[in-house]
């Protein structure tokens, strides 16, 4: 969800708008494919967080996603894959978070990342799932 050089000028808001225009973007595209046979293409759209800028802000991140109509009406559609009920996936990559930040470090932004998503969601009604990738850093 968004992926910035060692350069650490980057303020919240440019990451909260670069990591939700990446959202936006995978769904849009996936818009842009044409129909077959009637059928709209309906893919789910999974976030990956893979650095501490956007692990520290995944809950704004994801926030001004789920405010976003387009991605409202995305997570409406996907409802029927899910039991009836918004759900969002969202995978966190250990290793490139421990290879960034450092073992102890990266186990620290997952941890925070894993919290802050799941109150947000809480608050939003919206089921969480997590993808977890690496093993560095598995506890």
């Amino acid at each position: 969800c968004g992926r910035f050089d060692d350069d650490k000028s980057h303020t919240k808001v440019e990451i909260v708008a670069q990591g939700t225009a990446n959202i936006l973007e995978a769904q849009l595209m996936q818009r842009m494919i044409p129909p077959e046979g009637g059928r709209q293409l309906k893919l789910g759209i999974i976030p990956l967080f893979e650095e501490p800028d956007t692990m520290m802000n995944i809950d704004a991140i994801m926030r001004s996603a789920y405010e976003n109509p387009a991605y409202k009406q995305h997570l409406d559609t996907m409802k029927d894959r899910h039991e009836g009920k918004p759900t969002q996936q969202v995978q966190i990559a250990h290793s490139d978070n421990a290879r960034r930040s450092g073992l102890l470090a990266a186990r620290a932004y997952i941890h925070e990342a894993h919290k802050k998503m799941r109150a947000l969601n809480k608050e939003m009604g919206i089921e969480t799932q997590f993808f977890e990738g690496g093993s560095i850093s598995d506890a």
